[in-house]
C-alpha cells in the first residue's frame, strides 16, 4: 500500500468555514493531539493523578514554585505526594491568588490575606475604634481636642480611626484605651487645643491597656486616614504598586504601596456585570465581564480611560499575562492572553489587539476555566 502523507496543518483549527471551503492547512477536527505551529501534529501527553481529594479547587503554582488549593474552606499547599494545611479562611471557592514582592497574596469572598513562610495573616489589620476619656493629670492646655488611633503590625500600619472629639480642662490630659489583637503597637494621634489636624503624639505597646496622653511634641500627620481595610475578592493582581481586586462587578485598587489598604470613597471601578478577567500589562489593565471586554489605559488608576473591546470575553479563569517573547522575538514585554469565542485573543500594548483564529474558530462560551503556559504553548480548558 502506497505512503501517504498527513499534513501539516499550519492554519490549524477551523470550524467556520464550509467543508467545501476548508482553507489549505486548516483541520475541522483534531481531538487528543497537540498541532505545532508548523502544523505538524504529535499525540497529547497522558496524564496521571497526583493527589485526589473531593472538593479540591482554584490549583495555582507561585513563581517560586509552590503549588496552592482550597479545600472547601480551608487553604492547602499541594504536592505531587500530599496535601498539607496552611489555614482555614472560612470561605467558599473560589480562592484567588497572586505574588508579590515575596508573598502570596489570598482572596477570598470573606477578605484578603497574605501568605509568607508558610504563615497565613490578613493582609491589612482592621481599622481600630477609638475610645477617649479626660484624665486628671497630663498638663494639657484647656480646649477641644480631636484623638485617633491606628495599630502596626510590623511596618505596616491600619487604617486610621474616626477622630473623636473631647474637651479637656486646663492641666488635665487624654485617657486612650488600647485595643488588643494581632497587632505589635497603637500609634495615637491628637489635635492641638482647639485644633483641627491630627498629629502623632504617642506609641503605645498592644498591651498597655490604656495610655496617657499628655503635653509633649508632636509628630507627623497621619497617612492612613480614610483608609479601610482592602477586601478580598474573586481576582487578585498586583500592578504598579498597587494591589488589584476584583469582587463581583467591582474592580477596586490598593492605596501605593499599601496592598491592604484602599480608600472606599475612591478607590474602585464598576462594570455592568460579575468581573471574569484582570490582566495588568505596562500601560494599562485589560479587564472583561460578563458580556465584554475593556482596556484601562494609563498607569493611573485616578485617570484610567475606559475603552471597549472588540473581544468576546473569556471564561473566568481562563487568562493570564505572559512574556511577550512566547510569540515574537524583540524586546520584553507583558501580554495578555485570554480564550475567547474566536479562539486565543492577545493583548497587546496601547490596548491594541490581536486574534489571530477569529476567522476559523467558534467555540462555546462556558462560564469557567484555565489558561497556562506549557513548553511554550499556551493550554486553555473551559467547562
Amino acid at each position: 500500500m502506497a505512503n501517504h502523507k498527513i499534513g501539516p496543518w499550519p492554519l490549524g483549527l477551523d470550524n467556520t468555514s464550509q467543508d467545501t471551503g476548508m482553507p489549505a492547512g486548516s483541520l475541522r477536527v483534531a481531538v487528543n493531539v497537540l498541532v505545532d505551529i508548523d502544523g505538524t501534529v504529535d499525540t497529547a501527553p497522558g496524564k496521571r493523578l497526583l493527589v485526589a481529594h473531593a472538593g479540591a479547587h482554584s490549583l495555582w503554582t507561585s513563581e517560586s514554585g509552590a503549588s496552592l488549593c482550597g479545600i472547601g474552606g480551608a487553604l492547602y499547599q499541594a504536592s505531587t505526594s500530599s496535601l498539607d494545611l496552611l489555614a482555614d479562611l472560612g470561605a467558599e471557592a473560589p480562592f484567588a491568588f497572586c505574588d508579590l514582592n515575596g508573598r502570596v497574596m489570598v482572596g477570598t469572598r470573606l477578605g484578603l490575606h497574605a501568605l509568607a513562610d508558610g504563615v497565613v495573616v490578613a493582609a491589612a489589620q482592621p481599622t481600630p475604634s477609638c475610645s477617649v476619656s479626660v484624665a486628671a493629670i497630663g498638663g494639657l492646655p484647656a480646649g477641644r481636642y480631636g484623638v485617633a488611633i491606628s495599630v502596626w503590625r510590623g511596618d505596616e500600619e491600619s487604617g486610621l480611626s474616626r477622630m473623636l472629639m473631647l474637651d479637656v480642662p486646663e492641666g488635665h490630659g487624654i485617657q486612650v484605651a488600647i485595643p488588643s489583637g494581632e497587632h505589635d503597637s497603637v500609634a495615637i494621634y491628637r489635635t492641638e487645643a482647639n485644633g483641627g489636624d491630627l498629629y502623632r503624639a504617642a506609641t503605645a505597646p498592644e498591651s498597655a491597656g490604656t495610655f496617657l496622653v499628655g503635653v509633649g511634641q508632636l509628630g507627623g500627620m497621619p497617612d492612613t486616614r480614610h483608609l479601610d481595610q482592602l477586601p478580598g475578592g474573586h481576582i487578585v493582581a498586583p500592578w504598579k504598586g498597587r494591589l488589584l481586586v476584583a469582587r463581583g462587578r467591582t474592580l477596586m485598587h490598593s492605596s501605593p504601596l499599601r496592598y491592604g489598604l484602599y480608600d472606599s470613597r475612591h478607590n474602585f471601578t464598576q462594570f455592568a456585570s460579575r468581573l471574569r478577567m484582570v490582566l495588568p500589562v505596562d500601560d494599562g489593565v485589560y479587564v472583561a465581564d460578563s458580556h465584554s471586554c475593556y482596556f484601562l489605559a494609563g498607569t493611573d488608576p485616578e485617570q484610567w480611560v475606559v475603552r471597549k473591546l472588540d473581544a468576546s470575553p473569556p471564561a473566568y479563569g481562563a487568562s493570564a499575562v505572559v512574556d511577550g517573547n512566547l510569540f515574537t522575538d524583540g524586546p520584553p514585554t507583558k501580554v495578555a492572553v485570554w480564550l475567547s469565542g474566536k479562539g486565543f485573543v492577545l493583548g497587546l500594548p496601547e490596548g491594541l489587539l490581536a486574534q489571530p483564529q477569529a476567522k476559523r474558530l467558534a467555540l462555546p462560551q462556558r462560564g469557567n476555566g484555565s489558561l497556562a503556559v506549557f513548553n511554550r504553548r499556551l493550554f486553555a480548558l473551559t467547562y
